[in-house]
Parts: structure tokens; C-alpha cells; sequence
């Protein structure tokens, strides 16, 4: 994440929530892996079935290109290699939600610009594929979305 008197971080920490309880303690994760996403901010996190993907962000102003992966069991992160060949352009601040096993992005910024381009990505077929829309919502980025 970037912190605006600390720049961009590249630690990560979990909390343990347990409700009605003063118990809920922060630690630090020791991130494994041969590569991981490192210093990044502006990305998006979504969580399924014990892993959580990372889609986009920037790090220094330079847009992040790879998607990765990160087992939460292992606490291991690895590069995701979509096939087919297919991929949305690199962006940040760009918005994501789960809908069953598919990652919907919408927006961001992609080369300087703003976007309003919907992805999916098929976490089960390791897929990407662009969702042509009619009426879209003007470009936008630095934004929330979810699915109902």
C-alpha cells in the first residue's frame, strides 16, 4: 500500500478479529515466493478459495504488468500466467469484486487515461476475456464497485 509520509510499502499484516473481544491482534506476514509483487500500490485484492489475487497497481509510477497469486495457507506468492494469451492492459486504481469464480475488473487508469472497460477473469480456466457492454458508465478510476 503507499502511505503518504512513508511512500509505497511492500509489508504485509492479517488481524485476527474475534467479535465482542479485546483480543484482535495485528502481525506482519512472511511473504514467500521467487517473485512477489514487492513495493505496489492502487492495486486490487480478491479472495477465493484460499488464495487472494492481485490485479494491477503501480509501484513508483510504473504500472504493475503481472497478475500474481498468493496462497494464504503458505503465505507464498506466485506469478499468474493467464493463457490464451489474453489480458486486460495494465492499469491502477481500477476496481474488482468476485462473482462465483471469475475476478470482474471494471475502470482504472491505463496508459494515462481513465477507463470503463469490463474483464473477466476465470479463475478456474486461468482466462481472461474483455466484456463488450452497451450504455457503459463514463471512465473512471480510484473507485469501489461490487456486484449484486
Amino acid at each position: 500500500g503507499y502511505d503518504i509520509r512513508e511512500g509505497t510499502l511492500e509489508k504485509m499484516y492479517k488481524i485476527n478479529l474475534e467479535p465482542k473481544s479485546s483480543e484482535n491482534n495485528w502481525e506482519e506476514i512472511i511473504q514467500r515466493g521467487l517473485e512477489k509483487p514487492g513495493k505496489i500500490s492502487y492495486h486490487t485484492l480478491t479472495r477465493y478459495e484460499g488464495k487472494v489475487y492481485l490485479i494491477g497497481g503501480s509501484s513508483m509510477g510504473i504500472d504493475n504488468e503481472k497478475m500474481f497469486e498468493f496462497d494464504i495457507s503458505t503465505c507464498e506468492w506466485k506469478v499468474v500466467r493467464p493463457a490464451g494469451g489474453v489480458c486486460p492492459d495494465p492499469r491502477d486504481e481500477l476496481s474488482a469484486s468476485l462473482w462465483n469464480d471469475t475476478i470482474v475488473i471494471f475502470g482504472g487508469n491505463v496508459n494515462g487515461f481513465k477507463s470503463n472497460e469490463v474483464w473477466f477473469y476465470t479463475i478456474k480456466d486461468n482466462k481472461w476475456e474483455e466484456v463488450k457492454t452497451t450504455d457503459p458508465p463514463p471512465e473512471r478510476s480510484n473507485h469501489g464497485g461490487t456486484i449484486c
